[in-house]
């Protein structure tokens, strides 16, 4: 019989409801066992009473919950100003990560992150799931490949309605910083849409587990709503590759538009709209799909 994965949850308010409901829900528990949970303000949790019952116990940071336990793996959903401390935590103590979007705040977190990572043998996953998808993968195996031809430019647009209740619904949602200081940085583009800008990066790296770097980065920044940082975004970035991406994203409108793309290379067109059939279909030029 295998030996079952220890997990410690990191963060069960918020988004990290779904990774408790997932957890908990799985039918096939003999895989893993929650040891722990991490979460200062519990009343966040929708099914605390359900962890209790089992006997995991609740802890308000995580260095008291390494302080008498370990863990294969940290699952961290917490905000996003403290995901390099908790990952660099987790590490240290000889836990695996799987950490929510977005990786971190700022570069000198990132750089950070990849020194604790770099003296570790444990893995450091982002959440970004189309990055894990069947669909994603097998478009950056026929891009790799040349069979769609060279990468020209790429495109994408998400439009995600958002009222002044979602950036009061915490203390970080919309800021620069903190109240203790701490960078937040929370904006369209950094968090609820990063999947999609991440997307385009990850589709031209140069394999599996790599994405393309960018050279340069034209940025156009607004602010509808009353808060310290923009709600809305265009980028235009060109890769190290050469390749242009286009990026337009904002909270600030009326209308839901799911995200869309269009990737032109030379040889064909891949397009994506989630709005419609929600399928990636790649037109070649001769009418080929």
């Amino acid at each position: 019989m295998s030996v079952p994965t220890t997990m410690v949850i990191v963060g069960a308010g918020g988004y990290g409801n779904f990774y408790v409901d997932a957890l908990l829900d799985h039918e096939d528990k003999a895989d893993y066992r929650i040891v722990g949970v991490v979460e200062p303000n519990p009343a966040g949790c929708r099914r605390l009473e359900e962890l209790l019952q089992q006997n995991i116990p609740v802890y308000p940071c995580l260095a008291d919950f390494y302080a008498k336990n370990r863990a294969d793996l940290a699952i961290i959903s917490s905000p996003l100003q403290f995901h390099a401390a908790q990952i660099e935590a987790a590490l240290g103590n000889g836990s695996h990560v799987l950490c929510e979007k977005p990786l971190c705040v700022t570069v000198d977190e990132g750089e950070r992150i990849i020194r604790a990572k770099q003296t570790s043998d444990k893995l450091v996953s982002i959440g970004y799931q189309w990055s894990f998808s069947t669909a994603i993968l097998e478009l950056k195996k026929d891009i790799s490949s040349g069979r769609l031809g060279r990468p020209l430019r790429f495109k994408t647009i998400v439009l995600w309605p958002r009222n002044f209740a979602y950036y009061q619904r915490n203390g970080w949602a919309g800021r620069i910083k903190d109240a203790q200081g701490c960078w937040v940085l929370d904006s369209v583009v950094s968090n609820a849409t990063a999947h999609y800008l991440h997307n385009m990066f990850y589709l031209l790296g140069p394999a599996w587990g790599e994405s393309a770097f960018p050279a340069s980065v034209t940025a156009e920044l607004y602010r509808a709503n009353a808060i310290e940082n923009y709600d809305t975004a265009a980028l235009r970035i060109y890769t190290t590759g050469g390749t242009e991406l286009l990026y337009y994203a904002t909270h600030a409108t009326l209308d839901k538009v799911e995200p869309v793309f269009c990737f032109e290379f030379e040889e064909a067109v891949v397009a994506y709209n989630q709005n419609e059939e929600g399928q990636i279909v790649a037109t070649f030029k001769n009418g080929e799909k």
